[in-house]
């Protein structure tokens, strides 16, 4: 729940963008930022506000009772796969695929999809 440097923790609830889904992006963040000499607190309040980048696993609001999450940017099998364990949680997804086709195996996600019929 926590991630630690040192004698000091940021809790990982504060972090506004999903830790499942960003956990490396996140870790390499703070450990570039703890080699820069920043701050731990600091990292922590930036964390908490940053919202993440347009089209990656990016909040849209709330239709309908349902959360819209726009992950466009998910261009290959295994970024679905990432998403769609992300939101393990819930059964309530519509998934829509596009794009241009990346020699990905589509079967893959496939066991992860029916979970949620």
């Amino acid at each position: 729940g926590y991630i630690v440097i040192g004698d000091e923790a940021i809790d990982i609830k504060d972090i506004y963008i999903p830790f499942e889904h960003f956990s490396d992006s996140i870790l390499a963040a703070i450990s570039i930022g703890r080699l820069y000499g920043v701050d731990v607190g600091d990292m922590g309040r930036v964390l908490e506000r940053f919202r993440g980048v347009p089209h990656r696993f990016e909040f849209i609001g709330i239709h309908k009772g349902r959360k819209i999450v726009n992950d466009s940017k998910a261009t290959t099998v295994s970024s679905v796969m990432k998403a769609l364990k992300t939101l393990s949680h819930t059964n309530d997804i519509v998934l829509i695929l596009g794009g241009l086709y990346k020699e990905g195996d589509f079967y893959k996600i496939a066991d992860e999809v029916k979970k949620r019929n």
